[in-house]
């Protein structure tokens, strides 16, 4: 099994170009309604997001759809 990679919301969108930093904000902010929450570490104000969970909530979403 592999360490979870984590990155900030700029990181990610920038390794992710499909995702704005606006984007990722949105998403987070309503992460609890949306699910993504097993995909985020908040440390303080620090918001942290697995990448390998985010990916997979992705694909979960398009099985959703």
């Amino acid at each position: 099994m592999n360490d979870p990679q984590f990155s900030t919301v700029e990181q990610l969108a920038e390794k992710y170009p499909a995702f704005t930093v606006g984007s990722l904000r949105w998403l987070l902010f309503h992460r609890a309604h949306n699910g993504l929450n097993s995909a985020v570490v908040q440390l303080g104000r620090k918001v942290l997001i697995d990448e390998q969970a985010f990916v997979a909530w992705l694909r979960s979403r398009k099985a959703a759809a």
